[in-house]
């Protein structure tokens, strides 16, 4: 049996937080927990599921959460739009706002990095995975993307984004997808790190 603990901070359910934003933290942290639970169920180390769950279980992740924060869960065939609202931290946020900030927010996260560490790269990589959920649920739903990302030419990186984006969208979820999916998203990692430390580009 695999046991899982979810830990969640003392301060998460304080000040002026909306219930709503509190049940869609909760969303996204239970799709992790299912995916550990139905995916490589023939493994035992939890670390190593993790590895080879990511960057799926964050794609999934956020789709579920997003999809919950705008009353999809419980009602898919309610229809939306860009200006329709979600909730966030403190209220509420068109999504169209809500998409911009993920993009200003990825933005600026790698204009003030000054060292590429592996802890840099992880939080880099799990933004992209973000970024891919958040256009798979806007293809879903038949939206344009206001700010479709642009990354940093020299990190060229296109072909596997568009691949991991691909993989999600056009397959049934297996053991093996997950697998291909992770080896994209590594590369994707490697190829920012070396970038940044390589002497060469120094």
């Amino acid at each position: 049996n695999k046991h899982t603990i979810l830990i969640i901070d003392k301060d998460f359910n304080s000040g002026n937080k909306s219930r709503r934003y509190i049940e869609s933290i909760l969303y996204h942290e239970f799709t992790h927990i299912y995916d550990h639970v139905n995916l490589f169920t023939n493994k035992t180390d939890f670390q190593e599921v993790t590895n080879l769950l990511f960057p799926y279980t964050e794609i999934h992740a956020i789709i579920v959460e997003t999809k919950y924060t705008l009353g999809l869960i419980y009602n898919p065939k309610k229809e939306i739009s860009l200006s329709s609202n979600l909730y966030i931290e403190n209220g509420n946020i068109k999504l169209k706002e809500h998409i911009q900030n993920i993009y200003d927010n990825f933005n600026a996260m790698i204009s003030e990095i000054d060292v590429y560490n592996d802890d840099v790269i992880i939080n880099v990589v799990t933004t992209i995975a973000y970024y891919i959920g958040i256009s798979i649920f806007l293809d879903e739903y038949k939206l344009i993307n206001p700010y479709p990302i642009e990354f940093p030419e020299e990190w060229n990186i296109d072909e596997e984004f568009n691949q991991i984006k691909t993989l999600y969208q056009n397959n049934e979820i297996t053991e093996s997808l997950c697998e291909e999916m992770n080896s994209l998203a590594n590369e994707i990692a490697k190829k920012i790190y070396y970038y940044y430390n390589d002497s060469d580009n120094s």
